[in-house]
C-alpha cells in the first residue's frame, strides 16, 4: 500500500502487506480483513523511516483486522531484524498475533517496537516466543508506547515477552496510559516488573472510565508508600491492640497485587488507627 487512503470492505485475504509512506486504512463496517506474513515477514509491514499506519473503524466500529506475523516477523510492525516506525490504532477490531520471536504489535525477531499510539478500538495483542504483545521483539526494546482509550489485551510470548514493553531481555520505557500513568516494564530474565492482571505477562486494559495498568516496580512503591504511612501513624501509639491492626493490614497489602485494594487496605487501616 503506498501512501493514500483505504477502505477495507467485504472479506479480503492477503499475504503479506507492506506500507510505504504515510497509510490510512478504514475498516468498514462488517468488513474483515486478514493479512498472514510469510517467512521472516509481518503480517502487515510497518517499518523503515517515513513508513507508518493508521487504522480506523467505521460508524459501528464493527470492521476487524486479523494480522498473523511470519516465522520471526510482528503481527503488525516489523519483520525479522526490523523495527517498527509508526502505528496508531483509531477505531475497529485488531487482532494481530506474533510469529516465533515476534511482537504482535511491534518489532519482529531483533527488531525493536516504538512510535505505538492506541487511541480507540478493541485491540488483542499476542507476542510469539520471546516476544512482547505490544512493543519489542525478542532481545530488544519497546518504548514511546502511548494508550489514550480502547479495550486493549495484550500478551507476551512465553520465555520473557512483556504485555507491552520489551521483548524477552529487552526494556520498556516511556509507556504511557491515559494521562497519568508512566509504565516502566524492566523485561529480566526471569522478568521482574512483567505487567500483572490475568497472568504474569498479560495485561488487560479497559480504559473507558476504568484504569487497569499495573506493573510490579510501580505496586512496589505504593506498598512502601503505604506502610510508611501507617508506620508514621502508629509511631505515636502504645495500643497493642491498634498496632496489631496495623501489622495485619503491612501484611495484606505486602500480598496485594492492585493498586486500587492497596489503597483501599490503606485507607481501611489508617481509619481504623484514627478510631
Amino acid at each position: 500500500l503506498n501512501a493514500g487512503w483505504y477502505v477495507v470492505a467485504g472479506e479480503v485475504s492477503r499475504g503479506t502487506i507492506t506500507c510505504n509512506g504515510d497509510v490510512h486504512l478504514i475498516l468498514a463496517d462488517g468488513a474483515k480483513l486478514t493479512a498472514t506474513g510469510g517467512e521472516e515477514q509481518a503480517g502487515i509491514t510497518v517499518s523503515g523511516e517515513g513508513n507508518s499506519l493508521t487504522i480506523y473503524g467505521q460508524t459501528n466500529q464493527s470492521g476487524q483486522l486479523f494480522a498473523r506475523g511470519g516465522k520471526y516477523g510482528a503481527g503488525i510492525g516489523g519483520g525479522q531484524y526490523s523495527s517498527c516506525s509508526a502505528i496508531t490504532i483509531n477505531g475497529g477490531t485488531v487482532t494481530a498475533n506474533g510469529g516465533i520471536l515476534g511482537a504482535g504489535i511491534g518489532g519482529g525477531d531483533n527488531g525493536s517496537g516504538y512510535n505505538i499510539t492506541i487511541n480507540a478500538g478493541k485491540v488483542t495483542a499476542n507476542g510469539g516466543n520471546g516476544g512482547a504483545g505490544i512493543g519489542g521483539g525478542a532481545y530488544v526494546s519497546g518504548s514511546n508506547i502511548t494508550i489514550n482509550g480502547g479495550m486493549i489485551d495484550a500478551k507476551g510470548g512465553e520465555f520473557g515477552g512483556a504485555g507491552i514493553g520489551g521483548g524477552d531481555k529487552g526494556s520498556g520505557s516511556n509507556i504511557m496510559v491515559g494521562t497519568a500513568l508512566a509504565i516502566y516494564a524492566d523485561n529480566n530474565d526471569p522478568p521482574t516488573t512483567e505487567i500483572l492482571h490475568a497472568s504474569d505477562y498479560d495485561i488487560s486494559l479497559y480504559l473507558n472510565g476504568k484504569r487497569y495498568a499495573l506493573v510490579k516496580d510501580v505496586t512496589t512503591s505504593i506498598k512502601e508508600s503505604a506502610i510508611a504511612a501507617i508506620d508514621a501513624a502508629i509511631s505515636e501509639s502504645d495500643n497493642d491492640h491498634i498496632i496489631a491492626i496495623a501489622t495485619n493490614a503491612k501484611t495484606a497489602i505486602n500480598a496485594a497485587v492492585s493498586i486500587e485494594v492497596i489503597n483501599a487496605l490503606k485507607t481501611q487501616a489508617l481509619a481504623a488507627i484514627a478510631s
